[in-house]
């Protein structure tokens, strides 16, 4: 008999309906006139592009001079049409942009998940929303209802149901219930319901059309570009009017966003009342706190297996591996006895209130509840382990683009066992180090004898705090002033506001790169002392641990050893932190450079530079192995900090090479340090007992 993974079926049931709230005079003039508002302004557009196109048509039959001759009457003639031309087709085009085709997740049936439905249509039929026609399961920390199909679901009333997959192994069914009544309740009202797909889509809309670039774009461009300089100035007046009407556009959208920003919180004011009617207002106040918790614990479930992607090795297990990680965080919030939930006020942008307004609302209704039974939301699948690992398979190869053949996937109870390491090891380097640890300050952190040091210093980390925040800032600034420099030597118009920079001038960015190094210099010099004494009493705490922990002597001598070497490299590293950040933005660029000798020139110079750096690095572990877990077992280290040792020439390739080695340094000088702190701290435990 086949082993059957099923858990019990969730036990429970809605008892009662919701009570429709009467919908007020002024919330349906609200809502005629944000509709109203959002159906005027692409009228407006298409009315610009009709003005626009008669302007075109007056000029080529009825010009207001003599065409006379000559080259100059000529051009007088044919440039407002070209540029009229090129403008009208540039702003029709937007009219007929195809919507990229979205990434569609797996659907499950109700024969496939009978419990799952029943608590789906229960809902639907409590808050009176129309049943989905499809339901799909993704990685979302959340829900979605909608009309995936645009226009022909609108009018069939056909909701697709998108449910995230960490969101129930994340909550209990009736948290999970509340969530679904949310989503539902804003299909509750036919009125609200078409005026979320109207808001919806005109905003998309405007914000593709102002924000894609297409193979036209291009061309116009290199049109320009490589054109006779009498018909170029034409063309590049063309792409002026161009980005002015993408500036219309980006006006309309903005408008569109401000008027609609208002009516959309109020929605979700109402349907927070649907989830608070079901569940009872106690729970949504949990919900709401808990999001928080499990978008964070998402998100460092992804950080960690894009660790772990480094060694080969990933999770079979997604969802549960980040529930995991949830209520690690839930305990630890706990025992901190510290607030998680955001007090921030809504801004005039926010298309939802701020949590805690929202959970304000919700006790102010003071909603008993109707929707009885606890368990985890799990239970409502036949078997979501099964599920979870199938979803997850299939992201790592449809959205992350993995191929599985190269890696080894491993259980969930083997990963949560490697991620609560990591989470002791995490918290123990912060116990040492603090905020200390950055790429500047990797020369400081040498296992020296502390001497004179004492046990008082170690609230140094703590000390430091201050000179931490000034040392990042100013790196910030150095960073952006020499990226605005390197465009600017590559022929690039910068906006000076986008670099921090008063003007967008070479002489600007030279004197903020300056002032920012000399803020830099200044802050690392603040922090050598206080890193020199943390540093040394842990290399004390580190060589008690050698002499007392003869398991791990090996281990410990190991890890110190390659600490040591991390000085050595720590200028390459800070080269490097600029330079790839320069060099990236020059690639993401290099279409629209205006000077291609020049842009050449600079980029050929940061790619060499970054080689020369990424060698280094390299060569400084030379014949060391990589001492952590590796799907392929014994690793040398240099394998593990680039996949490829030899970089062709191409100065993409340099980049990704130079950018992954940056990488895996910092995190391999992070997780040594926090390996070592937990073995310390392992050792004086062995000691005392």
């Amino acid at each position: 008999m086949a082993n059957d993974n099923r858990a019990p079926a969730a036990e429970w049931r809605i008892v009662g309906e919701t009570s429709p709230k009467s919908v007020s005079l002024l919330y349906k003039l609200g809502l005629g006139a944000v509709a109203l508002i959002m159906v005027l302004l692409p009228i407006i557009y298409v009315g610009i592009i009709v003005l626009v196109a008669w302007g075109v048509y007056e000029h080529a039959l009825h010009p207001r001079y003599q065409l006379g001759g000559g080259t100059v009457a000529l051009l007088g003639y044919l440039a407002p049409i070209i540029v009229g031309g090129v403008l009208v087709f540039f702003m029709i085009k937007p009219l007929f942009a195809r919507r990229p085709k979205d990434y569609e997740p797996p659907g499950v049936l109700p024969a496939e998940e009978p419990e799952l439905f029943r608590l789906i249509y229960a809902v639907c039929d409590t808050v009176q929303a129309p049943r989905p026609a499809r339901v799909l399961v993704d990685f979302q920390v959340n829900a979605f209802a909608g009309f995936r199909r645009g226009l022909p679901d609108l009018l069939r009333r056909r909701l697709t149901l998108s449910i995230g997959l960490p969101l129930v192994a994340g909550l209990s069914v009736r948290q999970f219930g509340g969530v679904l009544a949310h989503e539902f309740g804003h299909f509750s009202q036919g009125a609200a319901m078409r005026l979320t797909f109207i808001v919806r889509s005109v905003n998309a809309w405007f914000a593709r059309v102002v924000y894609e670039r297409d193979a036209w774009d291009n061309r116009l461009r290199s049109s320009a570009q490589r054109s006779d300089f009498r018909f170029g100035i034409i063309l590049h007046l063309a792409r002026a009017m161009v980005w002015v009407t993408r500036r219309i556009l980006w006006l309309f959208m903005n408008v569109g966003h401000a008027v609609s920003c208002f009516m959309m919180r109020q929605m979700e004011f109402d349907a927070d009342r649907f989830e608070s009617q079901v569940v009872r207002s106690e729970t949504f106040a949990e919900t709401t706190r808990h999001f928080q918790l499990l978008n964070a614990a998402w998100q460092q479930t992804i950080a960690q297996q894009t660790e772990a992607y480094a060694t080969n090795r990933l999770v079979n297990d997604l969802p549960r591996l980040s529930a995991m990680a949830a209520k690690r965080l839930a305990t630890k919030a706990v025992q901190a006895n510290r607030a998680v939930l955001p007090t921030a006020k809504a801004g005039w942008f926010d298309t939802h209130p701020s949590d805690h307004d929202r959970i304000q609302a919700s006790k102010a209704l003071g909603a008993v509840g109707m929707l009885h039974g606890d368990g985890d939301a799990t239970k409502l699948f036949r078997d979501f382990r099964a599920t979870a690992q199938a979803l997850t398979k299939h992201y790592y190869e449809e959205e992350c683009g993995i191929d599985l053949k190269d890696v080894t996937l491993h259980s969930f109870e083997e990963m949560s066992t490697e991620m609560l390491a990591a989470a002791e090891e995490d918290e123990l380097v912060e116990k040492w180090f603090g905020s200390l640890l950055n790429t500047h300050t990797l020369a400081f952190v040498r296992l020296e004898r502390s001497q004179a040091a004492s046990v008082g210093s170690l609230g140094a980390p703590a000390a430091a705090g201050p000179f931490v925040q000034a040392l990042l800032k100013a790196d910030g600034e150095a960073v952006d002033a020499g990226n605005a420099l390197h465009l600017l030597n590559a022929g690039f118009v910068v906006n000076p506001k986008d670099f921090g920079l008063k003007k967008g001038t070479r002489e600007e960015a030279e004197a903020a790169q300056r002032q920012a190094d000399f803020h830099v210099a200044q802050a690392r010099t603040k922090l050598a002392e206080p890193l020199r004494l943390t540093s040394a009493l842990f290399g004390d705490a580190v060589r008690a641990a050698q002499a007392n922990d003869i398991t791990a002597r090996e281990q410990l001598n190991l890890l110190a050893d390659l600490i040591s070497r991390f000085p050595n490299i720590a200028d390459s590293l800070l080269r490097l932190h600029k330079q790839i950040s320069a060099l990236e933005l020059l690639l993401l660029n290099a279409q629209n450079a205006p000077n291609s000798p020049f842009w050449n020139e600079v980029a050929e110079k940061l790619a060499t530079s970054i080689d020369a750096d990424t060698a280094a690095i390299l060569s400084a572990f030379s014949g060391c192995e990589y001492p952590f877990r590796h799907a392929r077992g014994n690793v040398l280290l240099s394998d593990f900090l680039c996949d490829w040792q030899e970089a062709n020439e191409q100065i993409g390739a340099i980049f990704n090479r130079g950018r992954c080695v940056f990488r895996r340094s910092l995190t391999l000088h992070y997780r040594v340090l926090a390996r070592l702190a937990c073995l310390v701290e392992h050792a004086k435990s062995s000691s005392v007992a």
